[in-house]
């Protein structure tokens, strides 16, 4: 982990008050920088998830979803400004999202991973569960954390 972690910070955001922001990063990480359509990233469960901000002073540098499906939390949009990968923001997202659960006493916790990046997941302690499938273009595999 990079030091520049030390100044990021894991916010809770308001999807309304703060679309701008959200827009934004997903625009610039999966519409822009990977072709996703948009109606399939701006998806219409955005008024029902939780989202978090990760910020450098009053810059986001990094952004993550939370949505309960049934009893499940499922993890998603994990989005960093290029120039701020591999500095440790994403892992700082996904542990932060792993603290909350906990103290949530979520059991079920998981995410759709982009085949590419798995390794990272796996690294956080999740595993993954049956085959690739694709999402919006890409890759992906279903990866638990227990």
């Amino acid at each position: 982990m990079c030091s520049d972690t030390k100044k990021v910070s894991i916010k809770r955001a308001d999807f309304k008050e703060n679309y701008k922001e959200i827009h934004d990063i997903r625009d610039a990480v999966y519409i822009v920088g990977q072709n996703c359509p948009y109606d399939e990233e701006f998806d219409g469960h955005d008024e029902n998830s939780e989202h978090f901000l990760a910020t450098v002073g009053e810059s986001v540098v990094g952004y993550c979803r939370l949505r309960m499906v049934g009893r499940k939390a499922k993890m998603e949009r994990f989005a960093v400004y290029e120039r701020w990968r591999g500095k440790g923001v994403g892992r700082l997202l996904v542990k932060h999202l792993l603290a909350l659960l906990e103290e949530r006493k979520v059991a079920d916790k998981y995410l759709h991973a982009q085949v590419r990046v798995k390794r990272f997941y796996q690294q956080l302690g999740f595993k993954e569960r049956g085959g690739p499938f694709w999402e919006a273009g890409i890759e992906h595999v279903a990866m638990y954390h227990e």
